[in-house]
C-alpha cells in the first residue's frame, strides 16, 4: 500500500528544492524555476554550436540567457554526456566589461535570483563555495567540481594561459585583442564552448563582420547567431504576454534615445558601425528644422544616387539643394 503521507512529503520537497533552484527548467521546460523564457533565450541556452552569439537590445535578458546556461552546465550532469562527451567541464570563465561591474552584477542580481539559494551552500551537488578577494568576487566553486573564474576585459589575454577551461562566457562585446588567445584555447578542445552576448556599442569591425556579413568576409560561418529587437521580447515561450515588454513601454524607450542610431542599437539589436565616424548617420530630430522659402537668386543643384534596380535592390533617390550665391550657404529642400 502506497503511503500518501510520505509520497506528499517528497513532493513538497521537491517543490521546496525546485524554488530553491530558480536556474533548473521548470516543468514545462519553457522556462526556468524563476520565470518564463523567451523563445530566443532558450534557443541561446541550449544551442549546440561551439561559438555563439547575441547581438541584442539592451535591459531584455541576453546576460540572463548566459547565466542559466552557464549555471545548468555546473549542476546538470545530464548535459555532460551532450555537450561534453560524457566527461565533466573543467571550468568556465565568464567575462565582465571591468571587475567593479563583475562583482556589482554577481552580488546584486545572479547570487540573489539564480545561484542555489543560500540555504542550498553545503548541499552535496547544489552547493558553492564563493572566492572573494578585498571585496571582488574571483570564482565561485560549485560542489559538482567545476569553478567559474570571473575576469574582466582590462585584464591582458596571457593571464588566461594557465587555466583550463571548457568554455567562456562574454558579456558585453568582447574586445578583439583577446578574441585570438580564446580562439587558439577553443581550438585545442573537442569540447569547448564560447558565448558572447552584448549591445553593439562599440561597433567592432571583427563583430560586425559575425554578424552582418554572409559568406567570404564572415567570421564564425558555423555559430549560432541571433539579433534581437525589444519587439521579440513580447512574449515568452509558452506563448504568454512579457513581464516586462509591452509595444508602449518600447515606444518610451525609444523616446529616451538620442539618435537613431541609438535606436537601431538599443531598441532593435542591429550592428551600427561606430569606427571613426563623427556622425552615425541622419537623424530626423537633429539634422531637420523648419522649412523656408529660398531666395530667388540661390542657385538650385540636384544629386542623384541611380539605385541597384530590381526588386530586391534599393530605390533611386534625388536630392535637391539650394546654394546662395556666395556658396557659403546650402539648404537640402527636396
Amino acid at each position: 500500500m502506497v503511503d500518501l503521507r510520505k509520497k506528499k512529503e517528497l513532493l513538497d520537497a521537491r517543490r521546496e528544492l525546485a524554488v530553491k533552484l530558480p536556474f533548473m527548467p521548470d516543468r514545462s521546460g519553457l522556462g526556468c524555476n524563476l520565470h518564463p523564457l523567451y523563445k530566443w533565450q532558450l534557443d541561446y541556452i541550449n544551442s549546440k554550436q561551439r561559438y555563439g552569439f547575441l547581438c541584442a537590445a539592451n535591459q531584455i535578458g541576453k546576460s540572463v540567457g548566459n547565466w542559466i546556461r552557464l549555471l545548468r552546465h555546473c549542476y546538470m550532469p545530464s548535459l555532460w554526456e551532450e555537450f561534453y562527451g560524457g566527461e565533466r567541464p573543467h571550468g568556465f570563465c565568464y567575462f565582465y566589461p571591468t571587475a567593479q561591474l563583475s562583482t556589482a552584477e554577481i552580488k546584486s542580481k545572479y547570487l540573489r535570483r539564480y545561484m542555489p539559494h543560500e540555504s542550498l551552500k553545503k548541499h552535496k551537488r547544489f552547493g558553492y563555495q564563493i572566492d572573494e578577494h578585498k571585496g571582488t568576487v574571483q570564482a565561485i566553486h560549485t560542489a559538482t567540481g567545476i569553478s567559474i573564474y570571473f575576469k574582466s576585459y582590462a585584464q591582458p589575454p596571457t593571464n588566461l594561459q594557465a587555466a583550463t577551461l571548457s568554455g567562456i562566457f562574454g558579456d558585453e562585446e568582447m574586445p578583439k585583442r583577446i578574441i585570438d588567445e580564446l580562439n587558439f584555447r577553443g581550438a585545442a578542445q573537442d569540447h569547448f564552448y564560447y558565448r558572447n552576448c552584448f549591445t553593439a556599442t562599440q561597433g567592432q569591425e571583427y563583430l560586425r563582420r559575425t554578424i552582418e556579413e554572409v559568406g567570404e568576409r564572415e567570421n564564425f560561418v558555423d555559430a549560432f547567431k541571433r539579433q534581437i529587437s525589444m519587439y521579440d521580447c513580447l512574449k515568452y515561450a509558452d506563448g504568454t504576454d512579457s513581464q516586462i515588454w509591452t509595444r508602449e513601454k518600447i515606444e518610451e524607450a525609444k523616446i529616451a534615445c538620442t539618435s537613431n542610431a541609438e535606436v537601431q542599437r538599443r531598441i532593435y539589436g542591429k550592428f551600427v558601425v561606430s569606427d571613426n565616424l563623427k556622425f552615425h548617420g541622419f537623424d530626423h530630430k537633429k539634422n531637420t528644422c523648419e522649412g523656408h522659402m529660398i531666395p530667388k537668386n540661390w542657385l538650385i543643384y540636384s544629386g542623384l544616387d541611380w539605385g541597384s534596380g530590381g526588386r530586391k535592390g534599393h530605390p533611386s533617390a534625388i536630392v535637391f539643394i539650394g546654394v546662395s550665391p556666395d556658396f557659403k550657404k546650402g539648404r537640402v529642400f527636396l
